[in-house]
């Protein structure tokens, strides 16, 4: 399905006819767009292309002003050289736009060699530069555009008794995305109004799953299970896309009251399964880190605080995100897990 806020402008830079230039005079423009095109669609399912052939950049400039309000950002195919929409539209993106620019092999490299690249890195432009015959790779880069737009449409819900004001400000700033704060005591609430039923469920589904169950109590695991369905319920009243939690500092300072130390690992275990994102310790960064990562890739990340031991080839994740299905929500492949305080991750992991 289309997300009618993602609209992508396809530039290909071209000649005019019977001007020579590369790759060959009267180069089949069309044809070799539409092969870009089939890989650049496949891969970005979601998103709407414009695609326009433009042989100068006054016609590029004519349209840029109609363009800012039309396109989350540009992908300039550079099929020949020395036109210069490649120039205009990476330096166009510092306040603009933002743009991709690809270099289709033996059309336009000459100007992505000694034009495009050395403007991106001596300029620092927040330009990505693609040359490759895999025109999948495009379709990556096309997707960097898409993503960048989706997070201005991602809301973050943070439970905290304390808004992080200036880290909340830079991400907004830099990324367009939008939080909503709310504290240990509505958590709290919804987390007492969860049915018992409900929460033993969930919690005979998560002990029937894992291999075993080391460590935590029947008792735990069930308030980890009460804790999943409040986190979900207020995820749900906020329409919030992610959700992050002052994990530590909330049973530390016994803010949840009655010297509750509850820890929502499992809950984001559990949200990471279903396509969801949830991060621990109110952490802003590896929030939108992993907002990023699930949706350039598909996949979730880890979120942790790692112990490597070269002696053994292990990586030990002493917490706090670990995700069951690391190839995505809609992969077969699973991973084995036990319920233990130190789970470990090595060579040896089995997947099935």
């Amino acid at each position: 399905m289309k997300n009618p806020n993602i609209k992508i402008k396809v530039v290909v830079q071209a000649k005019k006819e019977n001007v020579p230039g590369w790759p060959h005079i009267n180069f089949d423009y069309l044809k070799e767009t539409e092969k870009v095109m089939e890989c650049v669609k496949a891969g970005n399912s979601e998103t709407e292309f414009d695609v326009i052939k433009y042989t100068a950049v006054a016609e590029a400039e004519a349209d840029y002003q109609a363009d800012l309000k039309k396109y989350s950002g540009v992908l300039v195919l550079e099929m020949t050289n020395w036109i210069g929409l490649d120039a205009f539209y990476a330096r166009k993106s510092i306040d603009g736009i933002p743009c991709v620019i690809a270099d289709v092999p033996f059309c336009g490299s000459g100007s992505t060699l000694s034009g495009a690249s050395p403007m991106v890195r001596n300029e620092k432009l927040p330009v990505p530069i693609i040359a490759s015959s895999n025109y999948n790779d495009i379709a990556r880069g096309a997707k960097l555009l898409a993503v960048n737009e989706k997070l201005k449409n991602t809301t973050i819900l943070v439970v905290k008794n304390s808004v992080q004001m200036d880290e909340q400000k830079a991400a907004m700033e830099k990324w367009g995305c939008k939080f909503i704060n709310r504290t240990a005591a509505e958590l709290i609430k919804i987390f007492d109004s969860v049915p018992l039923e409900k929460a033993e469920k969930t919690a005979n589904y998560w002990k029937e799953s894992a291999l075993g169950v080391i460590e935590p109590n029947d008792a735990d695991i069930l308030e980890s299970a009460k804790l999943y369905h409040a986190i979900k319920a207020l995820k749900e009243e906020c329409s919030a896309d992610a959700v992050t939690i002052d994990c530590l500092g909330l049973s530390y300072h016994n803010d949840y009251g009655n010297n509750k130390h509850m820890y929502p690992c499992l809950s984001y275990y559990q949200m990471c399964n279903d396509g969801e994102i949830g991060v621990c310790e109110a952490d802003i960064n590896s929030t939108i880190s992993s907002i990023i990562i699930l949706y350039l890739t598909g996949r979730y990340g880890f979120v942790s605080d790692p112990v490597v031991d070269t002696s053994s080839d292990e990586i030990t994740y002493a917490h706090c995100v670990a995700c069951r299905k690391l190839f995505g929500c809609d992969d077969l492949r699973t991973c084995s897990f036990i319920y233990a305080a130190m789970p470990k991750i090595s060579k040896a992991h089995q997947f099935k």
